[in-house]
């Protein structure tokens, strides 16, 4: 008698790779998208601090806007004078009506500086006003100080 033994054959299926490159492929692609995402919104927060106006804080100053718009204004002083949250500026239009000062927002309201030309000394945003027309605008500060100075620049967003 003879028997005849049969060998069960098992097949053992492999997973495809092409679920784990396409999983890859699309990690990657949100890394790459995030990075840009951040570039261009730390790039343009940065504003050419050496091409801002600049005031003294002693007295009114006055500063020619050439047209409408949001700008942003800076307290710029030596390092050690930077504490608390600053001093009060008022900016008047034109016709020697005050403009709301509102807070700083965004990236650039934190944005801290070193002044171009002033070694030790630093700028902050103290706020930002809207200019409804072009003209000469007249800027106070509740504290005026003879090291310190007001820049501004208008905002580009």
């Amino acid at each position: 008698m003879s028997t005849v033994t049969e060998r069960a054959t098992t097949s053992r299926r492999h997973p495809s790779t092409t679920g784990y490159r396409l999983a890859a492929a699309l990690a990657l692609i949100g890394v790459l998208a995030a990075g840009a995402w951040v570039f261009t919104s730390c790039a343009g927060a940065t504003p050419d601090v050496a091409g801002f106006t600049r005031v003294a804080t002693v007295g009114p100053g006055v500063v020619t806007i050439d047209r409408a718009g949001t700008y942003l204004v800076y307290y710029e002083a030596p390092r050690g004078m930077m504490m608390g949250s600053g001093p009060s500026v008022r900016v008047t239009d034109p016709s020697g009506r005050p403009l709301a000062m509102r807070p700083g927002s965004g990236m650039r309201s934190g944005m801290r500086y070193g002044v171009p030309g002033r070694p030790g000394c630093v700028g902050r945003m103290v706020g930002r006003f809207h200019a409804g027309m072009p003209g000469r605008y007249h800027v106070w500060v509740d504290q005026p100080d003879p090291q310190a100075t007001i820049a501004l620049t208008r905002d580009t967003r």
